[in-house]
């Protein structure tokens, strides 16, 4: 209509290009603006998109223990998911903004991503000790990240949440293979790192082990208990932390877009 004033909108996309070198990530980044106008704005409109409002979801129960049993301070609000040191917590969109995938349901995803963000909850330095500060980019970075995507798979693998490999936690981990063809061993450090959180989150639920299987191949799980004392320790990935910037994890149980 006449008078009406437009909305600017910016829309980010990113894609992926060889690097260039040392520090390059080989991720471009554009930003593109549109002007747009709400369909009430306009007579006789009648494409407008509804977005489906969707119902809280619901959780396991087996789920829903192993998180209380942890004690995080979990918060929804915004919409990112991820743990922050600065304030120990970990902060998850509002249940009613997970949406199906065609390869997880919105519950699995939502599942599977406070799951992750659990994983690095377990690496402050009054828990296992990981070393969590590190700058975006670098191979610490990716490292934890990688940790806590692996963790995340044995947990929803424990809680009988996903049996089988999913394309999911693939996804994610292949956005650090930069850091894994540098330490061709990284994938099994990373691997121990993750069993050990696991573990260690697991000690406080009390929830008997469910067997790990992929495509009846089982999984053999580490004999060592974690320390419950609050004693630190040292992780092999470096010395002892103080803050992080908060890491994310996209929505929905989707690869990350901005790591």
């Amino acid at each position: 209509r006449k008078g009406e004033r437009a909305t600017p909108i910016i829309f980010y996309r990113q894609y992926d290009v060889d690097p260039t070198g040392e520090g390059d990530d080989g991720k471009r980044r554009v930003a593109r603006t549109s002007l747009v106008f709400n369909a009430a704005q306009v007579d006789g409109c009648d494409g407008a998109v509804t977005l489906p409002d969707y119902d809280p979801l619901t959780v396991t129960e087996r789920f829903q223990k192993f998180i209380d049993s942890i004690g995080a301070d979990i918060k929804h609000e915004g919409t990112r998911a991820f743990y922050s040191t600065a304030t120990d917590s970990i902060t998850m969109p509002p249940t009613s903004l997970f949406h199906d995938t065609p390869t997880m349901p919105r519950a699995e995803g939502y599942m599977a991503t406070l799951a992750h963000e659990a994983a690095h909850y377990s690496g402050h330095s009054s828990r296992l000790n990981r070393q969590l500060r590190n700058k975006f980019g670098s191979h610490e970075h990716a490292a934890e990240e990688v940790i806590a995507e692996i963790s995340a798979s044995f947990i929803c693998a424990r809680l009988g949440l996903s049996s089988e490999p999913r394309i999911d936690h693939a996804q994610y981990i292949a956005h650090y293979m930069t850091m894994m063809r540098a330490d061709p061993r990284a994938i099994f450090k990373c691997a121990a790192e993750a069993a050990r959180a696991t573990d260690y989150l697991f000690a406080f639920s009390g929830l008997p082990r469910m067997p790990m299987t992929v495509n009846s191949i089982s999984l053999h799980e580490p004999a060592t208990s974690p320390t419950l004392s609050g004693t630190s320790t040292t992780s092999q990935f470096g010395p002892q932390p103080t803050h992080r910037l908060a890491a994310t994890r996209s929505v929905g149980g989707a690869p990350p877009s901005k790591r």
